[in-house]
């Protein structure tokens, strides 16, 4: 695989954000969302570097609007930036056509959000 820029850090956090994002991979992996967790991996693909060579794919193993979402809601709750979002979900996450997904629901949620809202505030709240 090539080189693309990882997700980068919003503006929500300063010394709490890698805390956010190594808690918020945990959750998933705990909530079954996500299959073959690699801490380090989901920790450098959240790092904010310029690049990113490798062939680590997280494995999303709920519904596929829900991924988008769980990206989304870090990005409006500015946990990390918007920047080439959906080319990163599609490499990051192995989801085809992102955009069209969160326009099969928006400007709504997707059903069933709340798991993600949950987990989201769960983590915000442990930090």
């Amino acid at each position: 695989m090539g080189y693309i820029p990882t997700f980068s850090k919003g503006n929500k956090f300063n010394d709490d954000y890698y805390p956010f994002i190594k808690a918020l991979g945990i959750e998933l992996e705990k909530e079954n969302l996500i299959h073959n967790f690699d801490q380090s991996s989901w920790m450098y693909i959240f790092s904010s570097l310029d690049t990113f060579k490798g062939s680590e794919v997280f494995t999303w193993t709920g519904k596929k609007n829900h991924c988008v979402y769980l990206i989304d809601e870090l990005v409006r709750e500015g946990i990390i930036k918007g920047e080439n979002i959906d080319s990163k979900i599609e490499r990051f996450f192995a989801i085809k056509n992102p955009a069209q997904t969160r326009y099969s629901y928006y400007p709504n949620k997707p059903k069933d959000s709340e798991q993600i809202d949950s987990i989201i505030l769960r983590v915000l709240k442990s930090l």
